[in-house]
């Protein structure tokens, strides 16, 4: 979380979005990740990403990420089919996701800042 910074705004085309804005706050980031700026559009009522916007480190719209299909599994909204689309080529490429479980009883010691650093190497 410390790689972005963020910011919010009720400034959308669709009203039940708000819009959640990653600033990259090094161009090592930038560099890291070929993204300078990121813009999710998440709905209000279902806390779920609709689309999001990447842009690369000329500050140019590079990607779209658009929910295909959303769906609610035990009480919780998740895009289970998204389309991220070239801003360039318009090449497409699609990811499904299934088998998705909620409410497993993860123990809370897996999300220590400790055991994630740990993990990350």
């Amino acid at each position: 979380l410390d790689d972005w910074r963020y910011q919010y705004s009720n400034a959308s085309d669709k009203k039940s979005c708000v819009v959640v804005i990653g600033t990259a706050t090094n161009q090592e980031i930038q560099r890291n990740t070929g993204y300078s700026k990121v813009e999710w559009c998440v709905d209000k009522a279902r806390q779920v990403v609709l689309h999001a916007d990447y842009y690369d480190t000329n500050g140019d719209l590079l990607k779209r990420l658009a929910a295909v299909e959303i769906k609610l599994i035990d009480g919780v909204h998740f895009m289970t089919h998204a389309r991220m689309t070239d801003a360039r080529n318009k090449h497409q490429s699609d990811m499904e996701f299934s088998s998705l479980e909620v409410n497993q009883g993860i123990d809370d010691a897996i999300f220590t800042e400790r055991f994630l650093r740990k993990w990350r190497r």
